[in-house]
């Protein structure tokens, strides 16, 4: 029986000794930014799965299950409120006097006036700039023009990933939660180092403590690199801010090396953000990329 027990013990203690060292090993990957694109769904991590984690997983999909159950209860109730909101506007509506109706109906008509007079002006701005001005570009796209390729980069997917089939690249997006709609879109990429960063980029994410790419930031990037257009939609703090801020200082950078820009020209990157307080957190990320690069000795990105 004694016999029994030590054999138990030492199998055990052989079998947490290994799930030791792959954890180690893992982590080691994971921090040096070496795991592959299609490594971080490795069946390791699944196996290791504690009967508490897998409990609490089976709670969330329950209350998700029931929110999805009550949003039509919701709906309905929604329905009713905006009736009554109705029915609340149109009484008021019909206590109003000609008189109030009529100063009502002169007010729009004035700030119709006021709007139609303020496109007009920026219509007549646009076409004054000259086709040499830094809106050209602006003027061209208000005008219809229709670009029929896409922007030529010398950038490239790593080789082994330009050697997957289809199937096994939609595997990895499908591990990732990652949905596409469109041609040719080029393949996710699992860590910054596989992205040819240079290592100014790689050591400025590192001190953000930022090891492995987010979901938006696997397939945005590529994208953007690739020279495509693309329309990223994601949760807030998953990290879309990198995602077209990387690939952006990468083309300034190599415009700046290849042909500098002189007084008055550019801009060659437009960042548009509808609030001033994003437009201040966009500015903070790229200075401190563009600073970071620029005391590696690479040119400055004003």
């Amino acid at each position: 029986m004694t016999d029994t027990a030590d054999e138990v013990a030492r199998t055990k203690a052989k079998y947490e000794e290994r799930r030791r060292k792959v954890e180690e090993e893992e982590r080691r990957k994971r921090l040096e930014g070496l795991v592959s694109s299609d490594d971080g769904d490795s069946d390791i991590d699944d196996a290791f799965i504690s009967a508490a984690q897998r409990k609490k997983e089976k709670s969330k999909r329950r209350m998700l299950l029931k929110n999805a159950l009550n949003m039509g209860d919701n709906e309905s109730e929604n329905a009713m409120k905006r009736k009554a909101i109705a029915d609340e506007k149109g009484q008021v509506e019909a206590k109003k006097t000609l008189l109030e109706k009529h100063a009502l109906l002169t007010q729009e008509q004035s700030e119709d006036h006021d709007e139609r007079e303020r496109r007009e002006e920026e219509v007549r701005l646009l076409h004054s700039v000259p086709q040499g001005g830094a809106l050209f570009a602006v003027s061209e796209l208000a005008q219809g023009v229709t670009y029929k390729e896409s922007f030529k980069t010398g950038w490239r997917p790593p080789g082994h990933l330009r050697g997957l089939a289809s199937y096994e690249i939609e595997g990895m997006r499908k591990r990732k939660g990652i949905l596409i709609d469109g041609s040719d879109c080029p393949p996710p990429i699992g860590t910054f180092l596989e992205m040819k960063f240079p290592r100014t980029f790689l050591s400025a994410l590192e001190s953000r403590n930022i090891i492995m790419p987010t979901a938006i930031q696997m397939q945005g990037i590529p994208v953007a690199l690739s020279g495509r257009d693309m329309i990223g939609i994601a949760s807030t703090g998953s990290g879309k801010t990198l995602a077209f801020a990387l690939p952006m200082l990468m083309f300034s950078l190599e415009q700046e090396t290849v042909l500098p820009f002189k007084r008055g020209e550019g801009p060659y990157a437009l960042c548009i953000v509808p609030s001033r307080e994003l437009a201040r957190q966009i500015e903070e990320v790229i200075h401190s990329f563009a600073d970071a690069a620029a005391k590696q000795g690479l040119p400055p990105i004003k």
